[in-house]
């Protein structure tokens, strides 16, 4: 995933597990080393409507803690809502990871990446991290 985002010369924003971070520190450090931004998805993979709300508190903050300690990088997102449409402002979500879905499931989001860039030229659309999305105008 990472060599195909660099070969777009994109950049984007990882949503990060804090057990994914804790059992593959490894991979977290190379998605900051690649200029790529980190954010918060929880400890664990898991549905914050049927937890408690001091549950979740706790576990976003177990996942900062986590994730900071490994990559040295401070996440400052977390998903709040995903645009089913792209446009300009929109956000797209793609998973990454094995870890809390079917073996392999990584390879679709790999395989979307070439539509995805051909779609974005054709609305003349930017990928930007989160980040930087909010700190310009769109």
């Amino acid at each position: 995933m990472l060599e195909t985002l660099a070969g777009l010369g994109w950049h984007a924003t990882f949503f990060m597990l804090g057990a994914q971070v804790r059992r593959f520190p490894e991979i977290a450090r190379l998605v900051v080393d690649a200029g790529h931004e980190v954010a918060v998805h929880g400890t664990l993979h898991r549905n914050h409507l049927v937890r408690s709300p001091q549950g979740v508190r706790r576990d976003l903050r177990l996942a900062v803690r986590e994730i900071t300690e490994v990559t040295a990088a401070s996440p400052r997102w977390f998903p709040a809502e995903v645009m089913s449409t792209l446009r300009h402002g929109g956000t797209v979500l793609l998973h990454d990871s094995d870890g809390t879905s079917r073996p392999g499931s990584w390879r679709s989001t790999v395989g979307a990446f070439p539509l995805l860039a051909a779609q974005l030229r054709i609305r003349d659309l930017e990928v930007r991290t989160l980040g930087d999305h909010l700190r310009r105008p769109c």
